[in-house]
């Protein structure tokens, strides 16, 4: 009675502790889970203010580059300084006025801005996008004097115009003309209520307290920019000084860049995040204030502690109750463990004498105790003559390659404490002195206290496993022999996309060693981009449980890409699960780069023979043109002589003449395309002064130009100098020229100009005349089209004199290109590089 009164004391002293430990652990955990939940909640809401004011922060300067875009889009474009300049000639064009206003108002079509301003260089209004008048205000000009002193876009940011009473934004920007000189000065001017105020003042989740501010230093304070959510009538008028540094726009104001807590501009405790907006003086600010972002927490502070104690009371009463289970379950546990052991006792016996394998047991001398049949049939020793003969005597094993006694390992077992096992090559010398090959381990028996009480040895037969063994060996080399032959790469891998092996050819392929690349995968010999591709491809193969094939590149061992073919099986195992894919790589480098060079000669080829056509077409039929014209009028030249009738005579001079300008135009294209194709014409390039190159070929076709009265006009040519063929580039002119003669009606004007970038000359022939449709502009350049119509007074043409000017053009390096409207006329362009 004693014992059990003093085990239920004991038990009752366990329970008390039990449970003041496990009160004392839940109030450590609320107590945790409290500052967690704080942590926690401080953290979410500092990354979701900062994520906000990093949003408006990208809004903002994405809505400034659209703004500063429309500005350098009106202040670059020629169209509209020129209509800048047309009106400031005239100024009563009304027509002229309204198109200006009409182009400043197309950029105001969404009321962007509050007003669009043409101010010249003086600072004065001349046209405003509200057709009104409008003071410019002393602040405004000094930052038009900046722009057109420095020649670039400037803003003023956000200021409050006295003069207005408002609050600008104002982008200005000068207007120059072709020579890069400003003219005037476009002014945009935003309100920034319209957008960027509503932008700033929008919180994208429900909150009472939450806003983004904008801020800017002004002298020794900081200075609200835009309308606060608590606070009316604030923008450019809230000022806080610098000194009170808790506050997060002053820490904005001062470089600190990050999130905070500090006290707002109300004096309310707030988490706050700011940084500076790129490219302007501006600051944000994004803020909540604590009292809303902790209501919650405090709310689960009172839950949680109400529910600990309930914890603790559960605690107190389920530990009493498992106590009186287990005092009532001591006494039932003993008898069925004494039950337990005898039972163990026989399946152990059991166990032992069914065991597959040999086991023989000793004492801690080594002495035999038990041994079971299958030891028993191995060493040809019976269990009843060995007990208590040390096991030394009945298991003899010698090394099979040197013949020597190895040391027994319960020796070592019982010596050490630790389990042992033979080498591969040991043979068990039985009763008989047959020679068996084991394989075995030893272990040391211990009691409860850890002494050694003797050992167990567990040993098998294992002459079926070698010659498993020496035939997986051989079929294996064999394999090897047969892989190692295949020219191509081979490869096999794991369901992991692990490498298991592969051929010589492979290893030479990608120049990895076995050692580098057994184990490893493809992302380990190719590109991340490549890699992801294969992997993909081995995952498709595996849960098709087929094979593939598909083509694709690969870096080889010179890290030169390498087009190849794949070629990729699964392989399973006796049950048909999938165990490994198996591949081979096809090398096609060459074969791809034959079928390309087939390819090229064959379009080559195509080209030669259009260029063939071409050059018979032209021989035979538009060659034979001009002859029979000029045949044909000296037929009737001779008859009006004999007869000596001389009306019309004239006439038909002229008629001859111009065949024969024609017929000799022809045969100067030919000449220069036979040796451009034949390689005969040397490039031989020089300074060439364009103008008078210009004029040689004015004169050339000026009985053409005086009877279809076409006026000819050059415009910026006089510096044009370039390095460059002269005969080609007479060509070309002759031929565009010519071009423009024939499409131009009687009466009509051409005009030659020139303009000068940074690293070339872009020349230009344009007329009025007829035009060029679409689907004809695509074909004009090439030599297999007959592209060539007649003319405005159907003037025949070949169209070589077009592709002889795209050919001499990339001679020089350079480009030619055709802009045209059907019946506004054509501009044929051409650039020569500055040498």
């Amino acid at each position: 009675m004693n014992n059990k009164s003093s085990q239920v004391a004991i038990g009752a002293r366990y329970i008390i502790v039990l449970v003041v430990a496990v009160s004392i652990l839940l109030m450590f955990g609320g107590f945790f889970y409290y500052s967690f939940e704080e942590k926690s909640i401080t953290k979410h809401e500092h990354e979701e203010i900062k994520a906000i004011a990093d949003m408006k922060i990208r809004q903002i300067t994405q809505w400034r580059k659209e703004k500063i875009s429309d500005t350098q889009i009106v202040s670059h474009s020629t169209f509209f300084a020129k209509g800048i300049i047309q009106w400031e000639k005239d100024k009563t064009n009304k027509i002229l006025e309204n198109e200006i206003i009409n182009n400043l108002m197309s950029f105001n079509s969404n009321n962007d801005y509050e007003d669009i301003l043409l101010i010249n260089l003086n600072g004065e209004l001349l046209l405003s996008n509200n057709s009104k008048e409008y003071e410019i205000g002393l602040y405004t000009r000094s930052k038009i004097l900046d722009a057109v002193k420095s020649n670039q876009i400037v803003s003023t940011y956000f200021y409050y115009c006295a003069l207005h009473k408002k609050i600008h934004y104002d982008i200005i920007a000068p207007v120059e003309d072709a020579k890069k000189n400003p003219i005037a000065v476009i002014i945009f001017r935003i309100d920034p209520n319209i957008y960027l105020y509503p932008l700033v003042q929008s919180w994208p989740t429900a909150s009472k307290t939450a806003e983004t501010l904008i801020v800017g230093k002004d002298g020794d304070s900081v200075l609200f920019m835009n309308e606060l959510r608590n606070q009316k009538n604030t923008a450019f008028k809230l000022r806080i000084p610098l000194t009170r540094t808790n506050v997060p726009a002053v820490k904005a104001v001062l470089g600190l860049t990050g999130t905070s807590e500090g006290i707002d501009y109300r004096g309310m405790e707030v988490l706050s995040y700011y940084r500076p907006i790129p490219d302007t003086p501006w600051f944000m600010v994004s803020k909540i204030d604590k009292s809303e972002i902790f209501a919650e927490l405090r709310f689960r502070a009172v839950v949680i502690s109400l529910f600990t104690l309930v914890l603790i009371v559960l605690a107190g009463v389920g530990l009493a109750l498992i106590l009186k289970v287990r005092q009532k379950n001591i006494y039932r546990k003993l008898l069925d463990k004494e039950k337990e052991l005898r039972a163990n006792q026989e399946e152990y016996k059991t166990t032992l004498y069914s065991i597959g394998n040999a086991v023989i047991t000793t004492d801690v001398n080594g002495a035999i105790r038990q041994m079971n049949p299958v030891a028993e049939q191995l060493t040809g020793w019976k269990e009843t003559e060995v007990k208590g003969i040390t096991i030394d005597k009945v298991f003899m094993i010698i090394n099979e390659e040197t013949r020597n006694l190895v040391e027994n390992p319960v020796i070592k077992v019982l010596k050490e404490g630790v389990i042992v096992g033979l080498a591969i090559n040991t043979l068990l010398i039985s009763k008989d002195g047959k020679e068996i090959p084991v394989a075995d381990s030893g272990a040391p028996i211990k009691n409860e206290s850890g002494e050694i009480t003797g050992m167990v040895l567990v040993f098998r037969d294992i002459t079926e496993h070698r010659q498993a063994e020496d035939a997986l060996q051989a079929n294996e080399a064999f394999l090897n022999t047969l892989l190692n032959a295949i020219p191509i790469p081979v490869f096999y891998k794991d369901l992991n996309g692990q490498y298991l092996g592969f051929n010589d050819a492979f290893e030479i392929f990608f120049g990895k060693t076995r050692d580098q690349l057994i184990g490893k995968s493809v992302f380990d010999i190719n590109p991340q981009q490549l890699a992801e591709i294969y992997f993909s491809k081995d995952r498709e193969l595996i849960e098709s449980k087929g094979s593939q094939q598909y083509d694709s590149q690969v870096k080889n061992a010179n890290g030169l890409l390498k087009d190849v073919i794949f070629n990729k099986a699964v392989f399973t195992d006796n049950q048909g699960a999938v165990i490994g894919l198996i591949g081979t790589i096809l090398d096609i480098t060459e074969r791809k780069h034959t079928e390309k060079v087939l390819k090229e000669n064959e379009a080559h080829l195509h080209e030669l023979n259009a260029t063939k056509d071409k050059f018979f077409s032209i021989i035979a039929h538009d060659l034979k043109n001009p002859f029979n014209s000029i045949i044909g009028f000296s037929n009737l030249l001779v008859e009006k002589v004999q007869d000596k009738d001389y009306n019309e005579m004239e006439e038909f001079v002229g008629y001859i003449l111009e065949s024969s300008n024609s017929a000799m135009n022809l045969l100067l294209n030919l000449l220069e395309w036979s040796r451009s194709q034949t390689g005969k014409m040397e490039f031989s390039p020089k300074t060439v002064e364009i103008r008078l190159l210009i004029d040689e070929v004015i004169r050339l076709l000026n009985v053409t130009t005086q009877q279809k009265s076409i006026t000819i006009s050059c415009e910026d040519l006089h510096d044009a100098t370039v390095t460059a063929d002269k005969n080609m580039i007479s060509t070309i002119l002759r031929n565009l020229i010519s071009n423009a003669i024939k499409y131009t009606h009687p009466g009509g004007k051409i005009v030659l100009s020139a303009e000068q970038k940074p690293d070339e000359w872009v020349f230009s022939v344009s007329d009025n005349g007829v035009g060029i449709k679409k689907e004809a502009i695509e074909k004009l350049f090439r030599i297999d089209e007959n592209n060539s119509t007649p003319g405005t007074q159907n003037e025949t043409g070949t169209g070589l004199g077009l592709i002889l000017c795209k050919e001499f053009v990339k001679k020089h390096g350079g480009k030619i290109w055709v802009e045209s409207e059907v019946g506004i006329g054509s501009a044929f362009y051409f650039t020569i590089p500055i040498r």
